[in-house]
């Protein structure tokens, strides 16, 4: 975590309102990111082991993985984890949520307008559609991730701006 960069945890989403597919999936994040941090001396539970327990495809452990690895590698900023018993989300977790929320709930507009904020535009694109691939394996075993508007991050008035006009702009 970049202690110059370090953010305020979400204060209207904490981890106790979660429900099972959101709680499944940051769990995951936070293994998954926590296994792989290079300053980790502590062992961590296998990331795995969720996906495997809630009956979801093996195929979806591999996606997850390069999703993550694109994600880490394409981040704009250093990404903020919390610990694996934290109730805050940071913003980088709560961004992933929301991401995979809007794509579930057919919203991809919103959700890569999400992505190329958080990372460099060509890892946006392939991790969108990571995302995507993942969503529809945690809905083929019945989990959904509600569309949360209430943990929206807050834009500035440039960003709202943007945000509107790039939804509005019609192509001719």
């Amino acid at each position: 975590m970049d202690g110059s960069r370090v953010q305020s945890l979400n204060k209207t989403l904490q981890v106790p309102q979660l429900h099972t597919a959101e709680n499944l999936v940051l769990v995951s994040f936070r293994l998954w990111a926590h296994a792989h941090a290079s300053d980790n001396m502590q062992p961590v539970p296998d990331w795995q082991l969720g996906f495997r327990a809630a009956g979801l495809p093996p195929c979806t452990e591999g996606l997850f993985d390069q999703l993550l690895h694109g994600i880490f590698s394409g981040s704009r900023h250093i990404l903020q984890i919390q610990h694996l018993g934290c109730v805050g989300i940071s913003p980088d977790e709560l961004t992933f949520l929301q991401v995979a929320s809007l794509h579930q709930n057919q919203q991809p507009t919103q959700a890569e307008f999400l992505l190329h904020q958080w990372l460099m535009p060509t890892v946006a694109r392939v991790c969108s559609a990571m995302v995507l691939g993942l969503c529809q394996r945690l809905e083929s075993r019945g989990y959904y991730l509600p569309l949360r508007p209430e943990a929206e991050p807050a834009l500035s008035p440039v960003q709202r701006q943007a945000e509107i006009h790039s939804l509005t702009t019609t192509v001719h």
